[in-house]
This record gives structure tokens, sequence and C-alpha cells, in this order.
């Protein structure tokens, strides 16, 4: 598979670092990816990349939107989109049940490159 083959990874996460970092584990895995840093960035990228786009990893708790909102934004244009939420505080079951689409996975921070590899990559397959 040629690079632009590969699958499109979106990242949305308000802290750089954790884009920069997540970037070049998912980059050297052959994934293509695009990183935004809040929010309103993210609903901008997927708008002009949503056909691409095989997976969006959300940071769940961000300052001008939260992950589910996005998440619910990004369904309404596209209702099967992978996803998965990050956390440092975890999640509830179910708080994703009124958002159309699969149900996203969730990833806790601080995770792993392994960890994050294997959620993108089954978030992948199952798409």
């Amino acid at each position: 598979m040629s690079a632009a083959d590969a699958p499109l990874v979106l990242i949305v996460d308000d802290e750089r670092i954790v884009c920069d970092v997540t970037e070049a584990v998912l980059t050297r895995a052959g994934l293509r990816v695009l990183c935004a840093s809040g929010a309103l960035e993210g609903l901008a990228l997927f708008e002009l990349h949503q056909k691409e786009i095989g997976v969006v990893l959300l940071d769940r708790s961000m300052p001008e939107l939260d992950g589910l909102t996005v998440l619910g934004r990004m369904r309404a244009l596209r209702s099967e989109l992978p996803a998965i939420l990050s956390s440092g505080i975890g999640g509830t079951p179910g708080e994703a049940a009124a958002i159309p689409g699969p149900a996203p996975r969730l990833l806790l921070k601080p995770y792993r490159a392994a960890a994050l590899l294997e959620m993108v990559r089954d978030a992948l397959r199952t798409s």
C-alpha cells in the first residue's frame, strides 16, 4: 500500500504534545494523520476531509467543546464514523448513547503506543 492509500486518522486534542506524540506513533505505523489542536479546528478539518477519514481520535475533555459534542456534530454528517475518545478520567457506560452510529471506543490517558495502535487498527477494521 502506498502512503496515499494509507488510512487517514484525525486527532483532535487541545494538548499539543499529545497531538504531536500520537501523530508520530501513527505516522511511523504507516497511517496518514491530520492533527487539530482543539474542537473547532477539528470540526473544520473534518468538514474538509470527511470522506477520507477512517477514524477520529477525540480528547474527551476540551475547553471549546467536549469530545462527545464534537463527535455528535461529526456523526450528523457521517453517522458511521468510527471514533475513539481519549480521557484521563475515564467515562461512563452509555454516555454516548444519544450519538448516532457505533459506540465510540475509550482509550485512557496516558496510553502506550501499542494500545493506541491496537485500538486504531481495530476501529479501521470494523469500519
